[in-house]
């Protein structure tokens, strides 16, 4: 869910905006793409303190502050780690970020739903309308696990950019003209997600699922 802004909220970001402003003179807290900035950090500030957000920073930028791409992912992942850690409420003496950074652990395992991305892109070819809430979630095609479906909603986002009709066969046309339909499995495919649901009615929940399997993902991988 998007956090809607208020004055405590602004009042964070601004400082948030000064300590990065030390870090990255010239750029200060527009490392941080837009989407980030409307979503994700509303929703940090809403679950963490003030404190630990600005000592996770620190900490990030200390381990890859030469790269603010890095650094940004190494920050989400303290972060991502901090509101689990206070969830799950293990017996530790360490603080909610020492707990967090400490396990920032690699993992071999796929983190993915490729139940859950299929059955979100089936949703969003059977009903376009819930399209604007699957991209404020889910920014970039990286959400995404499986190659072929990053490509499929590449597609998908980039008619909805366009205020273009969406349904299977236009997918299809513009699969077709970049040349990437064979590699998403043709038409076999596109039947198969539409298939995957009935409806859009859990569009949300999907959206919800995937968007939770590529936060770990970014999580698990931040510093590997």
């Amino acid at each position: 869910m998007v956090q809607e802004p208020n004055a405590v909220n602004e009042k964070k970001i601004k400082e948030i905006s000064s300590l990065l402003e030390t870090f990255y003179p010239d750029k200060g807290i527009d490392i941080m793409p837009a989407n980030f900035q409307r979503v994700t950090l509303p929703h940090f500030l809403a679950k963490l303190e003030m404190d630990e957000i600005t000592e996770a920073l620190h900490i990030a930028f200390s381990k890859c502050g030469e790269n603010p791409d890095n650094m940004l992912k190494y920050f989400c992942g303290i972060c991502w780690n901090i509101i689990r850690q206070k969830r799950e409420r293990p017996t530790t003496k360490a603080t909610p970020v020492e707990y967090a950074t400490e396990h920032l652990q690699p993992t071999t395992k796929p983190i993915e739903d490729l139940k859950a991305e299929a059955a979100l892109l089936g949703s969003m070819m059977i009903d376009p309308a819930c399209i604007g809430l699957v991209v404020t979630h889910l920014p970039r095609t990286e959400a995404f696990y499986w190659v072929q479906n990053r490509i499929i909603y590449e597609a998908i986002a980039m008619l909805y950019h366009r205020s273009a009709e969406i349904d299977a066969v236009l997918i299809r046309d513009v699969l077709e003209k970049d040349g990437t339909l064979d590699e998403v499995g043709g038409v076999d495919y596109l039947a198969k997600l539409l298939d995957s649901v009935p409806s859009s009615a859990n569009a949300e929940s999907y959206v919800k699922l995937v968007q939770d399997k590529w936060l770990a993902r970014i999580s698990h991988s931040v510093g590997f």
